[in-house]
């Protein structure tokens, strides 16, 4: 399992469904604007006040939820991922200029729209205790999307969902409802969902589902009447699952707190495979789950009053309708649609941020506790294989000291600029990281705490080429770190750059156990880069690390941020400096910032940000 930070969808994304009026109303309504007379009119005409309130954070709330599914469809679009969950979606009550039931922005149709982009055929599932009346109305004229609703029915909200409400022109049909009443049991609920959910797959092959989770049709609900277990609930995402198609899991409603956790967490663990253990472990929140301290806990006795005979007459209405149904719908896409970007972008990041992107949890257990950010940076830049040879190296040697005495003329900091953006040179090609390795101090390979003297065992002078003999495809044959001891914390996309934070497990029998890592590589040119020349998947990436987070005491050296060559360069003229490196990417910057302390070290020049260590 990975945890993603997709961004926050923006005012121009939630409009691919909602209106401009609507969205412009929901960006700019706040507890103190309402004082202003002119917006009364606007809060009933978008519903808004009574049951969906205004309050501080609204629209960040709103592109927290529709963000999130957005993302989920653009991991399965992409095949990253057979299964994505987002439980801050589900708001499956949003209208299109409306709010309705709690719900603000609909994520579903958003996360749909994004679906069918790739997918020709989504069915959308909802098993919240309330008609998922949102989705259904924004399809009920299409037949690329089947509503299959599981509802509480009849004086109840928001009193749609009738077993007639089949859908309308090209959707007809292609809209399922299955009114019930109150005390639906595991045993009833699972006699209607299976039969009911196996035609469907079988007469419509969705290429993609999505799943609405809603917690209020479990025992218990302060506004539900259902009678349904943890277990029984989960049942249904245990079901879709065996069909091996693209999932999208969302969240919903849910008023009893502590049995919304409950079930959430038991179904992140069917959505991922695992059977859990019943009893709680000891956490902050303890106490809210007593007396039973269980992730299980027994339905009260409740009359069911959905009466055998009443759920066959449904079963056997639905199941027609869908008999009526043609052979799959089918719309012929001449191109692919590109898809919205699954990862944040750090230009147009909000300054004051949803989520603060820290302290993601480990696979390993040790690494559970947060850790601080490590502020001191190690970076070794790695070329293609046709690139392994140091471009001084082929450089005419009148050519490379010619450079070194333009240098030698300028100031540190202008001869770092010269360096960095000359264009009498040609491009800088990073240097071997293992013919750098090699000619490192020990003492500065790992912890970097090297006295200024040492640094001047780097000559400009050419040297002898030397190669990494391994197959590049052959991950037994380096020294690199395993993929399995890597996590990724966050993924970004600028204009320039992806952008990629790792950490390396304490676990790891490698000198940068505990390091934190940032991969970068340009837009559409994923090349062959490796770490070490580990093969981290099968594409490389640029990289620098951080140093493990226990240093020793004394000057630290940091290395590389952006131009590995060029800050080897500076290294190797002005051994009394220790550059960091050069970056103008804002994105990079921003990230560099918030996971790597960069603040520290930073300098800005008119050409951009410097980081630069003075030695003492």
């Amino acid at each position: 399992m990975e945890i993603n930070r997709p961004f926050p969808a923006g005012s121009a994304d939630i409009r691919k469904f909602h209106s401009d009026d609507y969205v412009k109303f929901l960006s700019s309504v706040s507890p103190e604007s309402l004082a202003d007379p002119s917006h009364n009119r606007h809060l009933k005409r978008f519903n808004v006040g009574e049951d969906c309130p205004v309050f501080d954070g609204l629209f960040g709330f709103c592109q927290a939820s529709a963000g999130g599914s957005i993302g989920a469809a653009v991991k399965l679009n992409r095949g990253d991922a057979d299964i994505a969950v987002n439980w801050a979606g589900g708001l499956h009550h949003a209208k299109k200029s409306e709010a309705s039931g709690f719900c603000y922005v609909n994520d579903i149709v958003l996360g749909i729209l994004e679906l069918l982009k790739v997918h020709r055929r989504v069915l959308y599932v909802d098993i919240d205790v309330h008609h998922g009346d949102g989705v259904e109305e924004a399809f009920y004229t299409t037949d690329r999307v089947m509503t299959v609703s599981f509802h509480k029915f009849g004086d109840f909200f928001p009193g749609t969902g009738h077993i007639k409400d089949t859908g309308a022109g090209q959707g007809k049909n292609y809209a399922l409802n299955i009114p019930l009443n109150d005390g639906m049991d595991d045993e009833g609920f699972r006699s209607l969902f299976r039969p009911i959910i196996q035609k469907v797959m079988e007469v419509y092959q969705p290429d993609a589902v999505v799943l609405q989770c809603g917690a209020d049709s479990l025992s218990g609900d302060r506004l539900g009447c259902f009678n349904l277990s943890v277990r029984g609930h989960a049942d249904c995402l245990h079901f879709l699952r065996s069909f091996n198609v693209p999932l999208m899991v969302l969240g919903g409603g849910g008023y009893t707190i502590r049995n919304v956790a409950r079930c959430w967490c038991y179904e992140t663990a069917v959505a991922v495979g695992v059977e859990p253990d019943n009893k709680l472990p000891y956490n902050e929140y303890y106490e809210y789950f007593g007396p039973d301290y269980t992730l299980h806990i027994e339905p009260p006795n409740m009359e069911n009053l959905n009466a055998p005979k009443d759920m066959e007459r449904i079963r056997n209405i639905l199941l027609e309708q869908l008999s009526k149904l043609p052979n799959a719908p089918s719309v012929p896409f001449q191109t692919t649609p590109s898809t919205t970007e699954a990862e944040e972008d750090m230009d147009r990041r909000p300054k004051h941020r949803i989520w603060d992107g820290e302290d993601y949890g480990s696979d390993h257990d040790e690494d559970e506790k947060l850790r601080p950010r490590s502020l001191n940076i190690d970076g070794h830049t790695v070329a293609k294989d046709e690139m392994r040879s140091h471009w001084l190296s082929e450089l005419p040697i009148a050519e490379v000291w010619t450079l070194v005495e333009t240098l030698e003329r300028n100031s540190k900091l202008e001869a770092m600029l010269l360096a960095l953006t000359s264009t009498k040179i040609r491009p800088f090609i990073p240097y071997p990281v293992e013919n750098f390795l090699h000619t490192c101090p020990t003492n500065l390979k790992f912890s970097l705490n090297a006295p200024p003297n040492s640094l001047r065992s780097f000559p400009v002078a050419a040297k002898s080429k030397q190669t990494h003999l391994s197959n590049p495809h052959n991950k037994t044959q380096d020294n690199g770190i395993p993929i399995e001891d890597l996590k990724f914390i966050a993924k970004f996309k600028s204009r320039y750059n992806y952008i990629r934070v790792l950490e390396v497990s304490r676990k790891a029998d490698h000198p940068l156990a505990g390091s934190r890592l940032l991969l970068l590589d340009a837009p559409g040119n994923i090349h062959s880069i490796s770490f070490r020349f580990k093969l981290l998947t099968d594409t490389y990436f640029d990289v620098f690390a951080t140093l493990p987070p226990i240093l020793p005491p004394g000057p630290v050296a940091v290395l590389g941020f952006g131009a590995g060559s060029a800050a080897r360069l500076i290294l190797e003229l002005y051994p009394d400096v220790a550059v960091h490196g050069w970056e103008l990417d804002p994105s990079v910057i921003a990230v560099g910032r918030e996971y790597f302390g960069l603040e520290k070290l930073e300098k800005q020049h008119r050409i951009g940000f410097l980081f630069i260590l003075e030695m003492h």
